[in-house]
């Protein structure tokens, strides 16, 4: 039986232990609610921080996904499997963001196994809409990377395609900015064995320019320049060449000379030397700067002809100095 102590009332000691044990609880509940915590309904297990964020698994779809939902309750992202035993996949996506007059698009991307084949795939898609893309676009699969700008609803698709060994520009334009530097701006290099174009322009299915291996340009029009500089290699040309400036031609040498005959009625020479005319044949033309041809002037040839110089001759009724202009072209 209670002794009789017990039965008196308690003390402030006793008092003041059960308000300190009640403060603690009271902090401790309170602690609880700030801290993170976790719930499960209806197999949907959720997690949730402090400040708000929540991650929801959920394996209860027929794809299992996974939810992560900001402090506000929007959806910022999901990361969901896809296909079946056969076929696996796993999509992972944005929240929807807004965007002009649509508020519902999400960047998706996609890797795994589909009907038509394995692939990796980035885009920007609606989310009411999934066939709805705009804007920058990314696609691996085992026989291509591609890389560029896609637009269903103006029907345009700008792509950079790589495959066997070949990057093939689908409705683009290529516009190279190079910095200041002694390497080209644009290079092309083939290796040995190479039997094809180095370079070549097609337009509307018709070749019209080609570049081969040994540097010969091929054309199937006109060629307009300030100046040409024609080196070791062939130039065929099907069209008209049409310069506005200078032509240079390595198989091409002119020049003058002055003349004084050291006799009336007399052959007079001049020899041109230290040329380098390309070619095997050569063939030289003179003739006088003079406006009394055939009177004065008698005659102008050209002998000893070869690469490397030719000699000019005049022959004049009187010993007038004259220059004589010479033209030698080798082939």
């Amino acid at each position: 039986m209670p002794s009789p102590a017990d039965q008196l009332p308690s003390g402030p000691s006793s008092l003041a232990q059960k308000v300190a044990r009640l403060e603690r609880q009271v902090n401790e509940l309170r602690a609880s609610k700030r801290a993170a915590h976790t719930t499960v309904t209806d197999g949907k297990v959720t997690f949730s921080s402090p400040a708000g964020w929540q991650i929801i698994i959920d394996p209860t779809s027929d794809q299992p996904v996974i939810y992560f939902n900001d402090p506000g309750g929007s959806l910022a992202g999901a990361i969901n499997a896809t296909g079946d035993p056969t076929r696996k996949g796993i999509d992972v996506s944005s929240g929807p963001f807004s965007d002009g007059n649509i508020d519902d698009w999400r960047w998706v991307s996609f890797a795994g196994q589909t009907d038509f084949g394995d692939s990796y795939n980035i885009t920007r898609a609606r989310d009411s809409d999934p066939s709805v893309n705009q804007g920058g676009w990314f696609f691996l699969d085992a026989d291509t990377a591609q890389l560029g700008l896609t637009d269903t609803i103006a029907g345009t698709d700008e792509i950079l395609q790589i495959q066997s060994g070949t990057a093939l520009f689908d409705k683009l334009r290529a516009y190279v900015n190079a910095p200041a530097s002694s390497n080209p701006g644009l290079l092309v290099n083939t290796v040995t064995g190479h039997t094809g174009y180095i370079y070549g322009g097609i337009y509307n299915g018709n070749t019209v320019y080609t570049v081969d291996t040994a540097g010969n340009l091929a054309t199937a029009g006109q060629v307009y320049a300030q100046t040409i500089n024609i080196g070791s290699g062939a130039s065929a040309i099907g069209g008209d060449l049409t310069i506005g400036g200078s032509l240079n031609a390595r198989n091409i040498a002119y020049g003058s000379v002055s003349i004084t005959p050291s006799a009336a009625n007399t052959p007079t020479n001049v020899t041109v030397g230290g040329l380098n005319v390309a070619g095997s044949t050569f063939r030289a033309f003179t003739g006088a700067n003079s406006s009394v041809p055939g009177t004065s002037i008698l005659g102008t040839s050209a002998s000893t002809v070869s690469s490397t110089g030719l000699t000019v001759w005049l022959t004049r009724a009187n010993t007038t100095a004259t220059t004589v202009w010479w033209m030698l072209i080798g082939e």
